[in-house]
């Protein structure tokens, strides 16, 4: 499905072009005049004979020397399936930790990927490709607080450049930066026309248009919901869900945007979308309004009582987490935030009592299967890893389904042995 905004600013472009009005760049600073007349050279690749009017915009960012010099030492002597075990690379990627210099470094790179040198493009992408470094991350955080430190028009000639950049690994950061860019068409256009993995490229990059350009780009999200092109409809809907979650400490305002349409979401005949929109829902619960909580489980029991068939991995996942820590938020053990402490220090949380009374409710259900029967055994000793998950899990060892008695029985050995002191 081509995309009407980017093809009309192509038809501009040749249109510039037929009536000679279309100039010659900028030259860039010193640090860019070598790779600025090979371009000027070179012929237009298959690929990408045309060039997006960015090509023609003048960006006053300067290469840091340093980096420069390290890219292009990986770029002629790293083997590209072997990187992390290249000197050349590790001293490329270093040099982003370098204090007080973290966002002239990300910038330098991003640069570097717009060079006509498939190489060196290649391979400054590759050092950003692991992405989340500390000096990368700060730069990030740096660009989403101050955007206009990131030219538009840098973003653009990244775009054009991407048949030139040989790794797909760049994907979300491309996306992300798309994003904070206002570009997430142009962006969708041209990763989708990649030779080789071109609709996962745009889907991988779709997942992060929200994480620094935030509410920004939402509704260039939740159009992507509506798509119908490659990789298929569920791919994009799990995409723009997956968006959402890359917003890092949401404020309210972004919660109170997106967590009534993520939970429209729930019920979705897609174990995959409904599963996405569960793990926002779970993070809607915990920070923001603790309703929430009851949207997903009213969800779950509608999905099961009506159609219990598409009960099914990873459907699931999202109800393990209420009252569970780690990655996704939360307090181990308890949920204060979603419903009150607990009324002693035997006591669970009220909202966590609710979500275990749920799973073992699901073991009850005829036209469940006994696999996901014994998953929901499973998810509340994950949740409740102390004595208190006994008065759930002794419960469930009377069970006249068998693999849900067996699951009990297992979990109670499993927490006495790991986690509930002699």
């Amino acid at each position: 499905m081509r995309n009407k905004p980017f093809m009309s600013t192509w038809g501009l472009i040749a249109a510039l072009l037929a009536t000679g009005l279309l100039v010659t760049s900028c030259k860039k600073k010193s640090t860019d005049k070598t790779d600025k007349k090979t371009a000027d050279k070179a012929t237009p690749s298959a690929d990408n004979q045309a060039r997006p009017a960015a090509d023609q915009a003048k960006i006053d960012i300067p290469v840091n020397p340093d980096l420069e010099k390290a890219i292009k030492a990986a770029a002629t002597t790293c083997k590209p399936n072997d990187l992390r075990n290249c000197e050349a690379f590790k001293a490329a990627k270093k040099l982003y930790d370098t204090k007080g210099k973290e966002l002239d470094m990300f910038l330098s790179a991003l640069v570097l990927m717009t060079r006509p040198d498939s190489k060196v493009a290649t391979m400054a992408a590759e050092s950003l490709s692991d992405g989340y470094s500390r000096g990368i991350r700060t730069s990030k955080d740096a660009l989403s607080k101050n955007p206009s430190k990131l030219p538009k028009a840098l973003v653009q000639k990244i775009i054009a450049n991407l048949a030139n950049i040989k790794t797909t690994r760049v994907a979300a950061l491309c996306g992300a930066l798309a994003g904070l860019a206002g570009l997430t068409n142009e962006f969708l256009a041209a990763a989708g026309k990649l030779p080789k993995n071109g609709p996962w490229f745009a889907k991988t990059g779709a997942t992060h248009f929200m994480q620094m350009a935030r509410l920004k780009a939402f509704p260039a999200v939740k159009a992507l919901v509506k798509r119908q092109d490659k990789p298929g409809k569920s791919a994009w809907q799990v995409a723009a869900l997956s968006a959402l979650n890359t917003m890092r400490k949401p404020v309210k305002a972004e919660y109170a945007a997106v967590c009534p349409w993520a939970a429209g979401f729930l019920l979705s005949d897609d174990p995959k979308v409904a599963e996405r929109a569960g793990y926002v829902v779970v993070g809607c619960a915990k920070n923001f309004d603790p309703s929430y909580l009851d949207k997903l489980l009213d969800a779950g029991k509608k999905r099961i009582t009506e159609k219990p068939q598409t009960w099914k991995r990873p459907v699931d996942f999202p109800f393990r987490n209420p009252c569970f820590g780690g990655v996704l938020g939360g307090l181990l053990g308890k949920s204060e935030k979603m419903g009150g402490k607990p009324a002693n220090k035997d006591a669970v949380a009220p909202a966590c009592a609710k979500t275990y009374d749920f799973l073992a409710w699901t073991t009850t259900q005829p036209k469940i299967s006994d696999e996901m029967k014994a998953r929901a055994v499973m998810w509340i000793a994950y949740q409740e890893r102390s004595a208190k998950a006994f008065k759930w899990l002794k419960k469930l060892t009377h069970s006249k389904n068998k693999a849900v008695a067996a699951e009990a029985k297992k979990q109670i050995a499993y927490l006495k042995k790991n986690y509930i002191k002699k």
